[in-house]
């Protein structure tokens, strides 16, 4: 089955949603705004290899913990708008000031 790429509104239009549903998803949307992020796998990928509900990375020697913290808004817009990788290098500039803390 090959993927088709479609804006928010032409999904509308081909799979009706109540309001109540595109309120719910808009408002998730909110929380989490930037889903395309070059550290995040595809998952349109995830879908096709049949493992989008449970994701698996390879074993590394330092593996990384998935934590939510809070960043003001015009410091995280300028890491995104840094380009791809933002979290990547987020987290080595913490590394490296909690390591020069100790």
């Amino acid at each position: 089955m090959p993927i088709t790429r479609m804006t928010s509104r032409e999904i509308e239009a081909k799979y009706p949603l109540t309001q109540e549903k595109v309120a719910q998803i808009r408002q998730a949307l909110k929380k989490e705004p930037d889903m395309t992020d070059a550290d995040a796998p595809d998952l349109t990928v995830l879908i096709n290899k049949g493992s989008a509900h449970k994701v698996i990375f390879p074993n590394k020697k330092q593996p990384k913990e998935a934590v939510n913290i809070r960043i003001d808004k015009d410091a995280v817009e300028r890491l995104r708008a840094s380009g791809a990788g933002w979290q990547t290098r987020l987290s080595a500039k913490i590394s490296e000031w909690v390591n020069m803390s100790l």
